[in-house]
């Protein structure tokens, strides 16, 4: 009995759209050393080249949002604990948006420099509908902002954030 090939690939297909999906409301939580609780979900790469790359998501702590990004290359110790500047963000409604930095920290023994920006309550409708199309980076005070186009994942900052707000809905995050 010969088996036709596309009856065994429909079911991979199923099977591996339905793993982005859960993979994209996958939920990691951790605890502070202050005690408070933060949500994150898997990091994406939103961009890749042998140059530079950038992976990130959204953390939050049930209450607030923010978005999570890790540029490569990044400045040494301490140059990178030193950026404060905002992000400036297109989202796929070509409108620009300014989040407000959150935190800057080196993480993994100084492996991966981590920014944190808030999303403000009155963005994330819109960042509830549209992609992300570039984001603008400043590294350095010196330089222009390095700017990323968003290749890989864009739906992912999205998809995550709905994830968020239907598990506190469900109140399996507080």
């Amino acid at each position: 009995m010969k088996l036709n090939r596309k009856y065994l690939f429909i079911p991979l297909l199923l099977f591996a759209l339905q793993s982005l999906a859960q993979d994209s409301c996958e939920i990691q939580q951790r605890i502070s050393p202050d005690g408070t609780k933060y949500y994150s979900s898997r990091a994406r790469r939103f961009f890749w080249t042998e140059e530079k790359q950038l992976r990130g998501g959204v953390v939050t702590d049930g209450e607030n949002y923010y978005l999570s990004l890790r540029p490569k290359p990044f400045p040494k110790k301490p140059s990178g604990s030193k950026l404060k500047d905002d992000l400036h963000l297109v989202l796929s409604n070509q409108q620009e948006y300014i989040l407000e930095q959150y935190d800057t920290r080196y993480m993994d023994e100084d492996t991966v420099l981590l920014m944190s920006f808030m999303i403000g309550k009155k963005q994330l409708e819109d960042f509830l509908k549209y992609d992300i199309e570039q984001v603008a980076i400043v590294m350095s005070k010196n330089e222009p902002p390095t700017i990323y186009n968003f290749k890989l994942h864009k739906s992912a900052v999205r998809e995550q954030l709905a994830c968020f707000i239907d598990q506190r809905k469900r109140k399996l995050i507080n």
